[in-house]
């Protein structure tokens, strides 16, 4: 699950089951919280923060329901473009969109390497 998609389903989790959020019509911004101290939704502005912790900074979204699908401790650092990700398998380093270039990187230099010690 990457970012986007964890985000999106943050943003769905919250408005099932939180009656804090709302729309503000007049000045057009979403994800309002309406709790006193706080201006707009922090469990959707953090979702890597909710990936690596497993809560959210907001006490109240930690007392919903379990997301579905939500990975906890598994945000990484793609080693090719150096931005954030949820990988998808322990093994993974790049994120989905670096993975084709990586994978076509890596078999490129396995097969220069064994060229190079082929004996005439």
């Amino acid at each position: 699950m990457d970012v986007s998609q964890l985000r999106k389903n943050i943003i769905l989790h919250a408005r099932e089951h939180c009656s804090l959020i709302y729309d503000d019509p007049q000045t057009g911004q979403t994800d309002m919280c309406k709790h006193p101290q706080m201006g707009h939704c922090i469990a959707m502005d953090n979702p890597l923060y909710h990936a690596e912790k497993g809560i959210s900074m907001c006490k109240r979204f930690n007392t919903f329901p379990p997301m579905q699908g939500a990975q906890q401790g598994a945000a990484k650092v793609c080693t090719a473009c150096h931005r954030q990700y949820i990988p998808t398998s322990n093994r993974q380093r790049v994120c989905a969109a670096c993975g084709k270039i990586a994978s076509k990187r890596a078999a490129r230099e396995r097969q220069q390497k064994a060229r190079q010690n082929v004996t005439l």
